[in-house]
């Protein structure tokens, strides 16, 4: 069975959803992809920065998984495209497949925050899997709120 390559840097880093959604789905590890940053809009994206890493997960997936992908991530209405991109696993590059927000969502989506479950599931993903950067790591105002026993 062929498999390909698919960096994830927002909730498809999370064991669960992933293999919910791609259950041939296998982790590799954390990587980057240089020259992009992680933006909110009300769901992960990347965008080109020069001088900026992305970070995420590199997943094996197949076929299959691909097409999951596609439909889950909304490549028929124009929500994401899948490209090819370059990411650094171990200090080499490699090839994979990575979601983009398409620019008419960028627009509309654009300066809309993560909704706080979205935001949970990412920063799991991000935590087991030791990617580090953003969802790798729980603001100082995120743990005093959850430290509140109302909560």
């Amino acid at each position: 069975m062929k498999r390909f390559n698919y960096f994830a840097y927002g909730s498809n880093m999370d064991t669960a959803r992933m293999l919910a959604r791609c259950p041939g789905a296998r982790p590799v590890g954390a990587a980057t992809l240089p020259g992009f940053r992680l933006v909110e809009r009300l769901y992960a994206d990347v965008e080109p920065s020069a001088g900026c890493e992305a970070r995420g997960l590199l997943w094996s997936v197949t076929e299959a998984d691909l097409a999951s992908l596609d439909r889950h991530e909304g490549v028929a209405g124009g929500v994401y495209e899948r490209l090819v991109v370059p990411v650094t696993l171990d200090g080499q590059t490699v090839g994979a497949y990575c979601y983009l927000m398409t620019e008419a969502t960028r627009r509309v989506r654009d300066g809309i925050a993560y909704p706080r479950w979205y935001d949970a599931i990412c920063r799991r993903g991000a935590l087991a899997h030791r990617v580090g950067g953003f969802f790798g790591r729980i603001p100082k105002k995120r743990r005093e709120i959850t430290r509140k026993p109302e909560e």
